[in-house]
């Protein structure tokens, strides 16, 4: 069993990498040909406007995959079957007020849990619930083209993972990317069962 196919019982695997320049799909390439054990010219890694990036192993349809980037730093999730999303970002202030921002994009539990915090803890709050917004966004293939008010990020714990509900009735999991770093925070969700996550951080770019 190659490492892909042990991803599709149901894990995520992220890679959190130092940005060097290099294509997010050459990047993505290299790592599902070297966890997968496929020659690396039979990996390819679609990227199309407006949809979901794709792969294809040795001509047959790869995993769930998902990247996104920030000053510094860019993360790739591999997944299984089910749909998911990953994002990054690096806390700092706004040219707009948080709570404006807010007011417009989050969830009334959310807008309620910001207001009762200090400044400094309200802008990393922030963009954790943002991180999670676009995660499940990308997950559900709109990006951020949907009423991003009605989700609820907080959702209900289930140990790292919290499930909440999309819109349609739908349902879904986020955590937030254990980086153990004050400097950026990133999250990653799944359409699917509550999966396993699997963090790696690397020193340098592929």
């Amino acid at each position: 069993m190659t490492a892909v196919d042990a991803l599709a019982r149901n894990a995520i695997r992220v890679f959190a990498l130092h940005r060097a320049g290099t294509e997010p799909q050459v990047r993505a390439a290299a790592i599902l040909a070297e966890i997968s054990g496929a020659p690396a010219e039979t990996v390819r890694v679609i990227r199309r406007p407006n949809h979901a990036p794709t792969c294809r192993i040795g001509g047959k349809p790869g995993p769930s995959i998902s990247f996104a980037g920030c000053p510094g730093w860019s993360v790739l999730a591999i997944g299984g079957a089910a749909a998911i999303g990953v994002d990054i970002e690096r806390p700092r202030p706004l040219s707009v007020r948080l709570h404006d921002l807010a007011s417009q994009a989050f969830h009334p539990r959310e807008r309620a849990t910001l207001a009762r915090l200090v400044p400094t803890s309200a802008e990393r709050f922030f963009f954790r619930c943002w991180t999670r917004k676009e995660a499940i966004g990308k997950a559900l293939g709109v990006g951020l083209m949907t009423d991003l008010g009605a989700i609820d990020t907080l959702g209900d714990n289930d140990g790292s993972w919290s499930r909440v509900i999309l819109p349609g009735g739908r349902h879904g999991w986020v955590a937030e990317l254990p980086f153990g770093r004050d400097d950026v925070i990133g999250a990653v969700a799944s359409l699917g069962d509550r999966p396993e996550l699997v963090l790696s951080v690397e020193a340098s770019d592929r």
